[in-house]
């Protein structure tokens, strides 16, 4: 799928993923045990479409998607379709995305401390509050106010495997046309 096709069908959200080869996304999927290292939320926006994040050393932050795709091209990249009740709830995610553009700048710190939560959390089965966000604990956070739990502190996994379909971005078009063309 090219991005001009996800843009069609995109909706607030809506999860890009990265499966990054960096030594940053190495480490976060040896810690979190998972194959996706990263993820970021799709926002419709008055300006357009925007990809909404929290990044290692960054923090919150946006960026047109268009840019946020182009910077990763090079990347293993997927587009995830939310789940049903998120995507009827767009609303309510938008709002919660969007607090943290005008929030305090300790609430938009990356949490690396909250990376070892949600290690945890994995390995007990159940959720473990986080303060300070890391990329899929604030996808989480946004999904929640739509009404989806997550069963455990959510990571980038996580995330994925409740998205479907799940879609490479650049992938041929004859299964963009399959899925949602027929």
């Amino acid at each position: 799928m090219t991005y001009e096709q996800l843009r069609k069908i995109a909706a607030t959200g809506d999860v890009l993923a990265v499966k990054g080869s960096g030594i940053a996304g190495r480490i976060i999927r040896a810690f979190t045990g998972e194959s996706y290292s990263h993820v970021a939320m799709l926002v419709w926006d008055t300006a357009g479409l925007y990809a909404y994040e929290f990044v290692e050393g960054t923090g919150f932050q946006s960026m047109p998607a268009s840019e946020w795709v182009r910077r990763r091209q090079k990347e293993n990249l997927r587009y995830c379709r939310a789940p049903k009740l998120v995507r009827q709830n767009q609303d309510a995610v938008a709002t919660a995305a969007r607090k943290y553009r005008n929030s305090s700048v300790m609430s938009r710190w990356y949490g690396w401390f909250s990376l070892v939560k949600v290690w945890l959390s994995q390995k007990i089965g159940t959720e473990i509050p986080v303060i300070q966000k890391v990329c899929s604990t604030y996808i989480q956070e946004c999904w929640l106010a739509s009404g989806f739990v997550f069963d455990i502190t959510a990571n980038p996994g996580a995330v994925v495997d409740a998205c479907n379909p799940v879609l490479t971005i650049n992938e041929e078009e004859d299964l963009w046309n399959a899925l949602f063309m027929s």
